[in-house]
């Protein structure tokens, strides 16, 4: 008991070897091609065949019929008129002008919209007011309504409120003679009650009338619509290519065309300013050199569309850049993480030569598309992409610790480029605490022998990835994993870096596995 309890008990200390998975992925191109279209051609490889809408214009985009409110007072201009029952006074047509700048617009077709009515009456007896729309019709029937309104007086009138949906109205807007534009016309009749008294109307009387349209929008309008310019730089960004940080990528054959469609029966021109590709370290516009009879810069007509509802043809234009008629093939290789395309639409750029016929129907659209194919036969020369990820691992050195540390990893490649790895470990000041290679590199799939049911060939590689114990001991500094892989396109025979194409169904398999050496301590 004695020596038992006088006895120093120490800690117990001993290694432990872990062997655990840690990854197991299977990627393919359509995994890493993101925002994007992968076809097979008919020698099964891979090509990229991709559309963007750059601009697409409605008629609603291009007349905005403003919210409008008419004020229609009603009075008579002699001293007295004494209405008897039944009597009913017909109003005069009157025109209200829309004041729509730049634009003479004589025809619409609502697809929606409404109008509000508020009719204040002043005269102490029951009287109904027919509030005529010449112009506006429904099925060839011309808009008319009838509102009963209460009696009131001058400083208290009667009111009567309505609502009314006009989709579905056309609207003349040529007035009266039919040769305007622009115009509303209006006509409002009084009408006293036949069972009522006789009504006297002096020329103090008057019987306020608000109409208000609002929240029209149209699918049909003809007129003169007007110079309208129509021009934006359309930005987009490639995040993927920001990894890159040096290299080059090689393509062979590429083609890139913008494709615009004027379904406005409308003249106009059109103007492709530039095309920028904005990469790390190099900005490159795309050039012509005119063999597709273009100029950047250069404005070029776009024929009206022809036929009417149901038969309207659009007119196309066309501008096609590939690796003969321009510098397409170096602007995709400088890699632009941001691309810029500038463009202007001009219609009706030399005036009102339509005399007055400008057409847009509700299929009426004003496009530009690209239309980017590229066949995936690429080189590549040490081009080098770089994936940063945050990292932090405490370790208390008193205790259960880790001593060493080395990565296996086992790949599965059917793309035909190699791949060198290698790891940088960063502080939080982003300075470098250490790096470590890869034993091996990812051998590119022709350097295998092995092929899938497919017919994909692949190659199997092993990498070692040893973290020292130093690192290891610095694990606490550590913040952020820089994971740095340099690829290349090397030819079998010669090892030179070449072109090749990606066959459909191209893969890259990863597994990683931890060896761990663990320093108990309890």
């Amino acid at each position: 008991m004695v020596f038992l309890i006088s006895c120093k008990k120490q800690k117990t200390v001993w290694d432990s070897n872990w062997n655990l998975p840690l990854v197991n992925d299977t990627l393919s191109l359509n995994q890493l091609v993101l925002d994007s279209v992968l076809v097979e051609d008919t020698d099964g490889n891979y090509r990229l065949y991709t559309e963007k809408e750059l601009l697409n214009l409605s008629i609603v985009d291009l007349i905005e019929f403003p919210d409008t409110t008419l004020y229609l007072p009603y009075s008579i201009s002699f001293n007295q008129l004494n209405l008897p029952p039944g009597t009913t006074i017909q109003g005069d047509v009157e025109e209200h002008d829309f004041s729509i700048p730049d634009v003479e617009l004589k025809k619409l077709r609502m697809s929606n919209g409404l109008i509000d009515i508020l009719i204040q009456n002043p005269l102490s007896y029951k009287v109904s007011y027919i509030v005529n729309m010449p112009g506006v019709t429904k099925n060839n029937i011309m808009f008319s309504r009838v509102y009963e309104v209460p009696p009131g007086t001058a400083a208290n009138p009667g009111t009567k409120t309505a609502e009314i949906d006009i989709s579905g109205y056309d609207m003349d807007l040529t007035g009266t003679g039919g040769g305007k534009f622009n115009l509303l016309q209006t006509k409002i009749d009084v009408a006293t009650d036949p069972l009522g008294g006789v009504v006297s109307l002096t020329k103090f009387d008057t019987i306020k009338i608000f109409v208000e349209l609002k929240d029209i929008k149209v699918d049909y309008a003809r007129g003169y619509l007007g110079n309208q310019l129509i021009s934006d730089t359309i930005e987009t960004r490639i995040d993927a290519l920001s990894s890159l940080s040096s290299g080059l990528i090689d393509f062979s054959k590429a083609s890139i065309s913008l494709n615009i469609e004027n379904g406005l029966k409308i003249p106009a021109k059109a103007n492709l300013i530039s095309v920028v590709n904005v990469s790390q370290t190099n900005t490159l516009n795309l050039s012509s050199n005119g063999q597709n009879g273009f100029a950047f810069g250069t404005p070029f007509n776009l024929d009206p569309a022809t036929g009417s509802w149901n038969s309207l043809v659009s007119s196309y234009r066309s501008l096609l850049f590939n690796e003969t008629n321009s510098n397409l093939i170096p602007y995709i290789q400088n890699l632009g993480v941001i691309q810029k395309i500038g463009y202007a639409v001009e219609l009706n750029p030399w005036g009102n030569t339509s005399g007055g016929w400008n057409e847009v129907f509700a299929s009426s659209r004003l496009k530009i598309n690209m239309l980017a194919d590229i066949p995936l036969k690429i080189g590549l020369d040490q081009l080098t992409l770089l994936d940063t990820f945050d990292f932090s691992i405490q370790q208390n050195k008193s205790k259960t610790h880790l001593k060493s540390l080395d990565l296996l990893i086992k790949s599965s490649n059917g793309f035909p480029y190699s791949g060198q790895v290698s790891f940088q470990f960063l502080n939080k000041n982003k300075e470098v605490l250490g790096q470590v290679n890869a034993s091996q590199e990812i051998k590119s799939s022709l350097y295998g022998n092995l092929f899938t049911p497919k017919n994909v060939q692949y190659s199997l590689s092993e990498l070692n990835v040893a973290l020292s114990e130093n690192l290891i001991n610095q694990f606490d500094e550590i913040a952020y994993v820089v994971v740095k892989t340099i690829f290349n396109s090397p030819d079998p025979n010669d090892g030179v870096n070449k072109q090749f194409s990606i066959p459909a169904g191209a893969f890259l398999g990863i597994k990683i596995f931890g060896n761990i050496n663990l320093l108990n301590s309890f």
